[in-house]
């Protein structure tokens, strides 16, 4: 009745009393426009005030169809409310869109059951209305079965948990037709459910944020399907974008993170510019300007189309150094026959993080802890899998019907036996065993059943693993041998069978600082190098890092001290007899913190004398007059300042950098604080490594090894190299260049997957994959690759500060039959041999077996990988952050490849030599390397 006062009838639909409203007639757009200005109850803008006055047609045909339509108020994942902006062209957009999908006889008459103060609630009435239909309205939809319509409605909209409970309840009426679910992960059991103890046609997954007015994909969910319900496919004029870290998009079937872009859009947050800028972020995939919405779920898209939901980035979650994405356990969870709905959290006791499941079985249904991960152990890697399960009757609910996560570890509820099945040490050989893999994998406790590498080992910690055991129990344990026998417990039997087989260790001897002492293999290159370009300075290990803070640089300058006079290493001169070099300990070097005050300058003069200061002190270092360590510090604000430290590559390596910082950094919290210097055992000096393998290699020891090797490298080593330019300088110099990327986290997980399920390390998939990309180019079956290791071979060298590392060639043979897997196995093999063969410094290998390729050496790809993050340098209540150099120096190398493991993922670093390789073909070798290792996962 038109004449029917509206706000009296805006009135009866607030009211908590009245069961149901059935509104028979179609509305006018202007009846519609002022019912929802009065439930919503406030003025929003000044745009809105001109809306007031006017019916939606004529504000469309003014071009007003960006004004605000409404605001409604969301608190996402955050808790914090905040209203979005939906403006006419957002609503009309999902309004169009529903009547193209949804038939006009399905809306006649829908269930409006949802708050106005939920964006579902959009849907269920101004669709409706646009067709004509009519509104039933209840409290909720849980008094479906109770309200004197019910036999009148024929779609439903509401969260699968609510779904769930009127089906278990009988309560859908006969005559619904239509049933649409959104707001919760759909199970396939439970839509199947529906299609068979219901007349339901069509069950709809539903997905979307408020910001993107209501829906932004949907999947018809087919009767007799066997898998689980995705999202879909975008809603008209929509478009959806799976993205890794870097707004790259992911390749199909990786996982990424959501972003949306399309008419349904909010034009952003009430009052919250700084809001609206950090999650409508600008759209780099259009050609018009637009912006996209940055959701915070995680899917994927699959090949045919359609889009997988995986839950939450706020799930995401790190356990044991893992990134888990807790909604990729709960999938592979509800596809269990029997569990019905399942919601995995972490959770801590004690100083432990545990994955805790929360489960909904069906009805007089059973199950236990060793079913449970029996199920999950074919489908998920072993840190993925929960410790504890808890069986409840339902899940606690937030106000709107969704799962209320907080509230789950207050439940008193059935948890099954067992929890984390846990076996302790049985004997003396498992009490020392669990000690050691505590002390390398930085665990409180391990079960002697559990992985060495499911718990977060590699090959490089493996190493130091093989030195303990060797220490403890002076058994000949190889590094293949871990891989083999992987836990404590069945370690434990390989070393009481072989207790016999004792080793002689070549003792570390105490030598004197003050005898002279050739140089060792690894430093011979750096002495040549020396020889042949004394004005070069690439062989200086660089660093410069900002200090913010109030500096003490006298406890800075003690602290330099103290760790030049434990570390015998920076103390080194080389000096020459007839034509040979050798290395001898000066008893002292006074090293002072030279200050240079630039607070008086202006900013122009300030940094044209910082780029003078930082060429003086990167000049090259004489080996034989010069110290080879350079300090420096430059103040350029009463609380900034600039710290240069240059070491000669000749005694020093990436493993000295971390001892040198901590160092440091202890030292210097000492001082600041006026506090005595912690007490420090005094580290095996570097000159006792250098007589020490100088006496290996004349041992009986390395004879096998020399015979391993004769037989790796017997031949030509000059086969597979790179595509080098085509015009390049007769003089090489030395002048190099980065380019790298950060591996999308989803495919870096499938990766740790892959070597869980091969056993194999990331190092050896990377070496595998790098070995492809060179087949790939080179079509050679011969592929040489150079790789690094610490060459820490013994417990006493862990602390010393020197040149140690060592290059060890990995020689693969493959052809074009050959599969990733098939050759992750040989590499595998390879590996295993060269690190058990790996005390003969590579320089000795090259000249005694393969003299005539030792020019080519440099031309060879070299491989490096950092298992430990990027060293990191710290001071007491000291702010420091690096300076980035726009200058790369290569030393000896054409090209190396370096994965480095950083917060962000695992970066893939390419330094070569511009004189050599074009920028545009090292793009191409990354990008064809991320190729490879995503065909590798798939």
């Amino acid at each position: 009745d038109p004449s029917y006062p509206i706000e009296r009838l805006a009135f009866m639909v607030e009211d908590s009393n009245l069961s149901i409203l059935i509104i028979e007639n179609k509305l006018t757009e202007l009846f519609c426009t002022n019912v929802a200005k009065i439930l919503l109850n406030k003025e929003l803008d000044g745009e809105l005030k001109e809306f007031e006055q006017e019916s939606s047609v004529n504000i469309f045909n003014k071009g007003l169809s960006d004004n605000l339509a409404y605001i409604i108020y969301t608190s996402g994942s955050t808790g914090r409310p905040k209203g979005v902006m939906i403006t006419h062209r957002n609503a009309v957009m999902m309004i169009e869109w529903s009547k193209t999908v949804f038939l006009v006889e399905y809306l006649s008459a829908v269930l409006v059951s949802t708050s106005i103060c939920f964006d579902l609630s959009i849907y269920e009435i101004f669709v409706t209305l646009a067709v004509g239909g009519k509104l039933i309205l209840a409290q909720n939809a849980l008094e479906l079965p109770f309200i004197p319509a019910a036999n009148k409605v024929k779609l439903v909209n509401t969260v699968p948990s609510v779904m769930a409970e009127l089906i278990k309840s009988n309560g859908l009426p006969n005559s619904v037709q239509v049933v649409n679910l959104a707001g919760e992960a759909l199970r396939n059991t439970l839509a199947q459910d529906i299609y068979k103890q219901t007349n339901v046609r069509e069950v709809w997954n539903l997905y979307g944020p408020s910001e993107d007015t209501t829906y932004s994909t949907f999947y018809l969910v087919k009767q007799g399907a066997k898998i689980e319900p995705l999202i879909g496919r975008p809603i008209t004029n929509t478009q959806i974008y799976i993205l890794d870290s870097n707004w790259q998009i992911v390749p199909i079937g990786l996982i990424g993170e959501i972003y949306i872009s399309g008419d349904g859009l909010a034009r952003g947050y009430l009052n919250k510019p700084d809001l609206t800028a950090e999650k409508f972020l600008p759209n780099p995939f259009s050609s018009n300007p637009s912006r996209m919405y940055r959701t915070g779920d995680l899917g994927r898209y699959l090949p045919d189309g359609n889009i997988e939901f995986l839950g939450r980035i706020d799930n995401q979650v790190k356990v044991r150094g893992y990134r888990i994405e807790l909604g990729e356990i709960e999938s592979v969870l509800e596809k269990h026959p029997i569990i019905n709905q399942t919601v995995v959290s972490v959770e801590e006791e004690g100083n432990n993080k545990q994955l805790v499941a929360y489960l909904i079985l069906e009805k007089e249904k059973t199950l236990t802890v060793d079913e449970l991960r029996a199920y999950l152990k074919e489908k998920l890697p072993e840190y993925m899998i929960p410790s504890s399960y808890i069986v409840m009757d339902s899940f606690p609910l937030t106000p709107n019907g969704k799962i209320n996560r907080k509230a789950l570890s207050d439940s008193k509820h059935n948890k099954l036996d067992v929890s984390d099945n846990f076996v302790a040490p049985r004997n003396p050989i498992e009490e020392i065993l669990a000690g050691i893999w505590c002390e390398v994998l930085h665990l409180e406790r391990v079960s002697i059943n559990d992985s060495f590498f499911e718990l977060g080992g590699h090959s490089l910690l493996a190493i130091q693993l093989v030195l303990r055991i060797q220490k403890n129990f002076q058994i000949n344990i190889t590094l293949r041998k871990i891989f083999q026998y992987s836990t404590i417990a069945e370690l434990a039997k390989e070393i009481l069978l072989h207790q016999q087989d004792i080793i002689v260790l070549l003792p570390v001897i105490d030598t004197d600082i003050s005898d002279s002492l050739p140089l060792c293999y690894a430093q011979i290159p750096f002495w040549f190098s020396y020889l042949l370009r004394p004005q070069n300075s690439s062989s200086l290990i660089k660093f410069s890092y900002y200090l913010k803070g109030k500096l003490n640089t006298i406890a800075l300058e003690k602290s330099i001290s103290q760790v030049v006079e434990r570390h015998s290493a920076f103390r080194i001169k080389v000096t020459t007899v007839k034509g040979k070099a050798f290395q001898q300990v000066i008893p002292k070097l006074i090293l002072s913190l030279p200050v240079i005050n630039l607070t008086h300058l202006s900013d122009n003069e300030k940094q044209l004398n910082i780029e003078q200061l930082i060429k003086e002190e990167q000049k090259p270092i004489n080996l034989t007059k010069d110290p080879l360590i350079r300090v420096k510090l430059i103040q350029v604000e009463t609380e900034l300042y600039l710290f240069l430290l240059n070491i000669h590559h000749i005694i020093f390596d990436g493993w000295s950098t971390t001892i040198l910082f901590k160092e440091l950094a202890l030292f210097y919290e000492a001082y600041a604080s006026e506090k005595e210097p912690p007490l420090m055992k005094k580290p095996v000096q570097y000159i006792n490594f250098v007589d020490w393998q100088n006496r290996l290699l004349q041992s009986d020891l390395v004879k096998s090894q020399l015979s391993y090797w004769k037989e790796k490298l017997a031949g030509d080593l000059t086969n597979a190299q790179l595509p080098t330019k085509k015009l390049k300088p007769k003089l090489i110099s030395k002048k190099g260049a980065i380019n790298s990327l950060v591996l999308p986290k989803e495919l870096n997980q499938s990766l740790i997957e892959l070597g869980q399920k091969e056993n194999v390390t990331m190092f050896m998939i990377l070496v595998t994959a790098f070995k492809s990309l060179i087949y790939s180019y080179t079509k050679q079956d011969d592929v040489l690759l150079i790789t690094y290791i610490a060459n820490r071979s013994r417990l006493e060298f862990e602390d010393t500060i020197g040149l140690f590392v060592n290059g060890l060639p990995l020689r693969t043979y493959l052809s074009s039959n050959t599969t990733f897997l098939e050759l992750l196995h040989k590499v595998k093999e390879t590996v295993l041999g060269a690190y058990s063969n790996s005390d003969i410094p590579s320089q000795k290998l090259i000249e005694e077996f393969a003299p005539k390729n030792i020019h080519i050496i440099h031309k060879i790809p070299h491989f490096n990988y950092h298992s430990l993050h990027k060293e990191s340098f710290s001071l007491f209540n000291i702010n420091v952050e690096p300076l980035l150099s726009n200058t790369v120096e290569l030393q000896m190398l054409d090209i190396i490849l370096h994965a480095i493991e950083t917060d962000e993922g695992l970066e893939l670093l390419f330094k070569y030599n511009l004189d050599v390789f074009d920028e545009a073909f090292i793009k191409e070798l990354l990008n064809q390397l991320v190729e490879i290792l995503v065909k590798a996962v798939n």
